[in-house]
């Protein structure tokens, strides 16, 4: 199965290549994985980290933490897939003894990555499995070990289709903590064993709570006023921030205190998504350029690892990639922990068991692109609907917590 799986692989990777390399531009880390290479080999016992991305990079930094306090004779070495989620892991693990991408799935650019680097024990967060990372992982003899696993409908879906490949593909991890019950009853129907359900640690996030100066020092920074409200979309993607905008600017051109800051998912787009809101709106502000006291009504926000600050100073949250059905939407918990009322669009597919348990707490609020405007306007007029959807959705947020304890028990 796995000489099936590099064929396959080597198959697509050309054309991956290509276009990642030349048509997106995406040209950061591909060298990197390829021939990275550790400049030391680290000894004692180590334990292997890999998130893909920023989500799952912030969410595992409480668990390690602690994992560290336990056992502080382990290295902890991290491995990522984009840009963004190897920066947050630098900013939020630096005492990690090492940060790098996930090396391509040949046998040389693994190699040379784990006769430097042998760990014995491999966590892997939420779902992204590599075979032949895991082989290498088997075979210098490391425990595997899944932390706030889930699986989409779409992919339980695909995977039935092909049961030997699911069975063969969770055949190298010794032990499944996932998310909820449904999540659970899915990986063991694709032949999982070991699970235990121990909830969704991005409820435990370590998210850096601002104090009063510098809370004003970021609405100093904003050239925020008093009175001003401020509206925050977080991680949009293409053609979001246009609609979003469009939608809004009915609201914005009767009331100059309403704020709109858009904030893009991908660092690449920052200038773009600048240059798409100048033309549909004179007066748009890119955050780097940006002038206090200069009065704004619509910014654009080109730097990283700021989103849960720019969420305690919202007024209203929109999480955003739920306008667009081939996202699914993002991380409602955020700013659901800062007491932030939170507004997604129709598509939440991506976060479907976390979006129905806000729901059935009425902790979130669902409406279309076109439905925007009002609701907004209404949450933005009425203090006190705004006042009891904060408290129900912090509440809500704050009931999932817990889960980091019991998936350190458990790993």
């Amino acid at each position: 199965m796995l000489f099936l799986y590099r064929i396959f692989y080597l198959i697509c990777f050309i054309p991956t290549l290509f276009w990642n390399y030349c048509c997106k531009k995406k040209r950061e880390n591909i060298f990197h994985r390829l021939f990275y290479r550790p400049k030391e080999i680290l000894s004692g016992p180590i334990l292997w980290v890999h998130a893909v991305s920023v989500g799952e990079t912030a969410a595992i930094v409480p668990l390690l933490q602690k994992f560290q306090d336990l056992h502080p004779d382990w290295k902890i070495v991290i491995s990522n897939i984009t840009q963004t989620g190897h920066d947050t892991a630098k900013r939020l693990i630096p005492w990690a003894a090492a940060h790098f991408f996930l090396p391509f799935e040949f046998r040389h650019s693994m190699r040379r990555v784990f006769k430097r680097i042998c760990p014995s024990l491999v966590i892997l967060v939420e779902g992204d499995l590599w075979p032949l990372f895991l082989d290498e992982a088997k075979r210098s003899g490391a425990r595997v070990v899944l932390v706030n696993g889930k699986i989409s409908e779409k992919s339980f879906e695909r995977l039935t289709w092909f049961p030997k490949i699911g069975r063969w593909l969770y055949s190298y991890v010794d032990c499944f903590c996932v998310q909820t019950e449904l999540f659970a009853k899915r990986f063991a129907a694709l032949g999982a064993t070991d699970i235990t359900v121990t909830g969704n640690i991005k409820a435990d996030m370590c998210l850096s709570v601002l104090s009063s100066q510098a809370r004003d020092d970021w609405r100093s920074k904003l050239g925020l006023n008093e009175g001003d409200q401020l509206i925050v979309i977080g991680s949009t993607h293409p053609s979001e921030e246009v609609a979003l905008t469009k939608a809004l600017l009915p609201l914005l051109s009767v009331n100059s205190r309403i704020k709109l800051l858009i904030a893009p998912r991908h660092p690449e787009r920052f200038v773009q998504v600048y240059s798409d809101l100048s033309s549909l709106v004179s007066d748009v502000q890119l955050y780097s350029r940006y002038s206090s006291p200069d009065r704004w009504n619509i910014m654009v926000f080109d730097a990283l690892g700021h989103l849960t600050t720019l969420y305690q100073l919202a007024t209203l949250s929109i999480v955003a990639g739920s306008f667009v059905e081939e996202v699914g939407g993002h991380n409602i918990l955020e700013p659901a922990l800062f007491a932030v009322p939170v507004i997604v669009g129709p598509f939440m597919h991506g976060q479907k068991t976390l979006f129905d348990s806000a729901k059935q707490c009425n902790a979130v609020i669902s409406v279309t692109a076109d439905a925007l405007a009002e609701t907004v306007q209404r949450f933005l007029e009425n203090e006190a609907d705004r006042r009891a959807l904060s408290k129900t959705t912090h509440e809500w947020a704050v009931s999932l917590q817990g889960a980091t304890e019991k998936t350190l028990q458990k790993v």
